[in-house]
């Protein structure tokens, strides 16, 4: 999100706990360093909170696409593929990662022990020595399978990427799924050789889909056993970016497939402000992966938990939007408002105890124009 707080970084309650957590490994799978020190290039920032009540230490692991060590300046020394960090009880810390070279990506292990800390990266994309956009990206879990909606338009596209935490082959399937049949449109095998990594824009990935460069659709990733994918098996680290423009924002994916609550709580909610200055809306995208669909109602509360009105899609202001989402499909909801910015949340109520992945883009505009997201 260009020039916005920096993605509520430590959102975590920082009161010391108990430092009993066993070792643990925290992972990004994807970096991006370098570039034309006079025109674009990029610089990865983390940031470290030792929130525990003794001290802990992190070894930190750059890898490069062939699963190779990659090499960084660490606060402009080096350049090094790893390094440690000692943490003392409520300490905190920030490392610039740089590269003087080319634009590479590649992927971050740590490795905490005996505790882990709060750890957040971020990617800021600059030209020359200005910020132009900068996104947060929260360590990723190792899944087997997950799901997400992605989205391509002029300007826009939707990039995922890859890392393969293990010491052997792996093979990750991606499915698109048709966004007006919901049925499957086209599937390919992301290869992943040992500690590998591999990132790919949705465009690149199904280039022969004659609609890839428009579409709104589910995607989803199973890990395989083998670089064939003949069958299942093994787990991978991923994350997905969408890039609108020269803006980036992280989009989650569910590795929770087969389920969900019948309530569920977005904690933010906001839109309005005059058409001519800044403004603000909300965008909602939803996908299931039931084949029948599923339904439900969105009631949009204000921070005193009042209903408060929004615009749907243009619709008449409501404070309770009934919504529907076809199977292996995506909906898409933009909430504005009047010339008043307000704020709030959304609780969703839904059919059942059914899978839904529920997420909210923020969009600032300055008039018409997008300004940040």
């Amino acid at each position: 999100m260009k020039r916005i707080g920096l993605l509520f970084l430590l959102l975590a309650d920082f009161a010391f706990g108990q430092g009993t957590s066993l070792p643990v490994a925290v992972r990004f799978p994807q970096i991006a360093v370098g570039g034309d020190a006079a025109g674009a290039n990029y610089t990865a920032l983390l940031q470290v909170v030792n929130n525990n009540s003794a001290a802990t230490t992190g070894h930190l692991a750059l890898y490069a696409d062939a699963g190779t060590a990659l090499s960084a300046l660490f606060d402009g020394q080096g350049p090094q593929s790893s390094v440690d960090i000692s943490l003392q009880p409520g300490q905190a810390r920030q490392i610039q990662l740089t590269m003087n070279g080319p634009l590479t990506t590649g992927w971050m292990e740590i490795s905490y022990s005996p505790s882990d800390a709060l750890t957040t990266l971020i990617l800021q994309s600059r030209s020359g020595a200005t910020l132009l956009s900068e996104i947060g990206v929260q360590p990723s879990d190792v899944i087997d399978a997950g799901d997400l909606s992605v989205e391509t338009d002029t300007g826009l596209n939707t990039g995922l990427a890859f890392a393969n935490p293990d010491t052997a082959p792996l093979g990750v399937f991606v499915t698109l799924w048709d966004p007006n049949a919901g049925t499957r449109l086209a599937g390919t095998v992301v290869q992943l050789p040992p500690k590998g990594h591999i990132a790919r824009f949705l465009t690149e990935l199904f280039p022969s889909v004659a609609s890839i460069g428009q579409m709104r659709a589910e995607l989803s990733i199973d890990s395989c056993s083998d670089t064939s994918c003949s069958s299942a098996g093994g787990a991978v680290v991923t994350t997905a970016v969408r890039l609108n423009g020269d803006q980036f924002t992280t989009i989650p994916i569910s590795a929770d497939t087969t389920g969900g609550a019948q309530v569920r709580i977005l904690p933010q909610v906001a839109f309005g402000g005059p058409a001519n200055g800044l403004n603000m809306k909300t965008v909602l995208y939803f996908t299931t992966n039931v084949a029948t669909g599923v339904f439900g109602t969105a009631d949009i509360f204000d921070n005193d938990g009042n209903p408060l009105l929004a615009s749907a899609n243009g619709a008449t202001p409501s404070s309770s939007i009934m919504f529907t989402v076809n199977g292996n499909r995506v909906s898409r909801i933009v909430l504005s408002g009047d010339d008043t910015l307000r704020s709030g949340w959304i609780r969703l109520t839904l059919s059942g105890n059914v899978h839904l992945i529920a997420n909210a883009v923020f969009q600032t505009f300055n008039g018409a124009s997008l300004a940040s997201e």
